[in-house]
C-alpha cells in the first residue's frame, strides 16, 4: 500500500485512476478517490519537515466600506452615520444638564460669607456656652468698625458722616443703589461735576467713601485710574480758590485785648477771653484743642486745669490733638513778655487767680460752664470790629491765630522744622498758613 501511495504521488492522480480502471478493482482491492486539493506551499519556515501555510495579509480580507462624508463643513457631533449598517442616521440626544436658577440676592459688604470657624469656649462660671455663628451675629464686625472710626478726629468723623449721607442720597436719587461701589463712585463724581460742585467738595466726599470702604475690608474705589484721572482733569479746569483768611499778628492781638475791656460784661469774662486769645496765638492751638465744642461736651479733649502749670514760664501739656489721636502728648513751654500787653504768662496767671479751684476744663465761665468755640468766635469778631478791623468776606476766623503764628515765625527766619513744632504740624501743610 505504501508503495502504491508513493507511486500515486509520483505519477499523479490521473495516471493512477487510469491504471486502476484498466486493471479493475481486483488487482489491489482498494478503490481510490481523488485527494482534496492542498493549499499551495510557498515558504518553508522552520528546519523540520512540517510545512506551514502562507501567512494571511490584509489584502486577503475585503476592505470595509468608508463612512459616508457629510456635506457640511462642520459636522454635527450629535449625529453618527453608519453608511454600511443603515442608511438612516442615528441621532444622539445631548446630555441633560440640570438647570441652575440665577441667584436673586447678592451678599453685600456688610455681610459675611462663612460661619465662624470654631465654637467659643464656655464661660468660667459654668453657664451655657457662648453663642457661635457668624462674626456679624457676634457683633465683631460692628465693634471693629466702631474702633476704626474712633481713630479719626471727632470733627473728621462727624464730617465724614455728613459726606456719606450726601453720597447715599445722591446714589439713591439716581437709582444706582444696586450697582458695584466703584461704579457708584464714578456716577457720583460725574453727578457732582454737573451739579457745579467744587474740586475740594468732591475730594472730601471721596475721602469719606474711601475710609468707609477700607473699614469694611473693600478695595478703595477712589484709587482707580479713571477716578484719579478725572480728579486731575477737574483740578486743571477749575481755578484754585485762594485762602482769604487773614492772619492775626501780635499787634492785632494787642488791639483786640484793649477792645476786650469794652466788649466783656465783667472782669472775670475779660480775664477769661484774654487768656483764651493769648493761648490761641502763642500756643498756636486749634479751637478743638483749646475750648469745648459745646456746653454739653464731656469728651475732655480740650485743655484741662491739670494740664497747665504757671511758674516763671507757662508749661502746657497737650494730651491730644488732631494729628495725635494716639494721645502721645506734647509739652509746650511759653516764656513771658515783660511789660507788654498780650503776655501769655501774665494773662493765664491773672485768670487762674479768679477761677475756682475745681477740676474740669481750663477755660470756664464764672458759673463753671465751659467756654465754647461759638462763644470764643463771637467775642473775637466783636473785638476785631471794635478795634477797627473789617471782616468783610469772613476774612477772620479761629484759624487766624495759627495763620498769624506761622506767618510771624516764617518772617523771623525760623527753619521749617521749628515752625512745624510751634504749630504741631506733622506735614508740610504749614506752608498754607504762611501769608506774604
Amino acid at each position: 500500500m505504501k508503495a502504491l501511495m508513493d507511486l500515486i504521488k509520483a505519477k499523479g492522480v490521473a495516471w493512477a485512476s487510469e491504471r486502476l480502471c484498466a486493471n479493475g478493482p481486483g488487482d489491489s482491492g482498494v478503490v481510490l478517490s481523488p485527494p482534496a486539493a492542498e493549499p499551495e506551499i510557498t515558504e518553508d519556515i522552520g528546519t523540520t519537515r512540517s510545512k506551514r501555510l502562507k501567512r494571511p495579509t490584509c489584502k486577503d480580507f475585503p476592505a470595509e466600506p468608508a463612512p459616508a462624508k457629510c456635506r457640511n463643513t462642520e459636522p454635527d457631533r450629535n449625529v453618527i452615520v453608519h453608511a454600511a449598517a443603515s442608511p438612516t442616521p442615528v441621532v444622539r440626544a445631548p446630555p441633560r444638564v440640570a438647570a441652575v436658577a440665577p441667584p436673586t440676592n447678592f451678599a453685600t459688604h456688610d455681610e459675611l460669607v462663612g460661619p465662624f470657624p470654631c465654637g467659643l469656649p464656655a464661660s468660667e462660671k459654668g453657664d451655657d456656652p457662648l453663642p457661635t455663628g457668624t462674626l456679624a451675629h457676634l457683633g465683631v464686625e460692628q465693634e471693629l468698625r466702631a474702633m476704626g472710626e474712633r481713630a479719626l478726629a471727632p470733627g473728621t468723623r462727624k464730617r465724614y458722616g455728613r459726606h456719606l449721607a450726601n453720597f447715599n442720597e445722591a446714589v439713591i436719587g439716581m437709582g444706582l443703589a444696586g450697582i458695584p461701589l466703584e461704579d457708584r463712585v464714578q456716577a457720583f463724581t460725574v453727578w457732582a461735576k454737573k451739579q457745579g460742585k467744587s474740586h475740594s467738595w468732591i475730594c472730601s466726599h471721596l475721602a469719606a467713601v474711601s475710609n468707609d470702604a477700607k473699614l469694611k475690608g473693600l478695595r478703595d474705589p477712589a484709587q482707580s485710574f479713571a477716578i484719579r484721572a478725572a480728579l486731575k482733569g477737574w483740578a486743571r479746569d477749575e481755578p484754585r480758590t485762594p485762602d482769604i483768611r487773614a492772619p492775626i499778628d501780635f499787634r492785632t492781638l494787642q488791639s483786640m485785648l484793649v477792645a476786650l475791656q469794652a466788649v466783656a460784661h465783667s472782669h472775670f469774662e475779660s480775664s477769661l477771653f484774654a487768656a483764651a486769645f493769648c493761648l490761641a496765638f502763642f500756643g498756636a492751638f486749634r479751637s478743638s484743642e483749646l475750648v469745648a465744642r459745646s456746653k454739653s461736651d464731656i469728651s475732655g479733649d480740650a485743655l484741662g486745669r491739670d494740664d497747665v502749670s504757671v511758674d516763671t514760664n507757662l508749661t502746657i501739656m497737650l494730651r491730644k490733638s488732631k494729628t495725635d489721636q494716639a494721645r502721645k502728648g506734647v509739652v509746650i513751654v511759653l516764656a513771658p513778655l515783660e511789660d507788654q500787653i498780650g503776655c501769655p504768662v501774665s494773662a493765664v496767671r491773672a485768670y487762674l487767680a479768679l477761677r475756682r479751684t475745681v477740676a474740669g476744663y481750663l477755660l470756664m465761665h464764672e458759673d463753671l460752664s465751659p467756654l465754647t468755640r461759638y462763644q470764643m468766635d463771637k467775642i473775637m469778631m466783636a473785638c476785631l470790629s471794635r478795634a477797627g478791623f473789617s471782616n468783610k468776606g469772613k476774612k477772620f476766623s479761629s484759624h487766624s491765630f495759627r495763620i498769624g503764628v506761622a506767618t510771624a515765625a516764617s518772617c523771623a527766619g525760623m527753619p521749617a522744622a521749628s515752625i512745624q513744632k510751634v504749630g504741631h504740624w506733622d506735614s508740610l501743610c504749614y506752608k498754607c498758613y504762611i501769608r506774604p
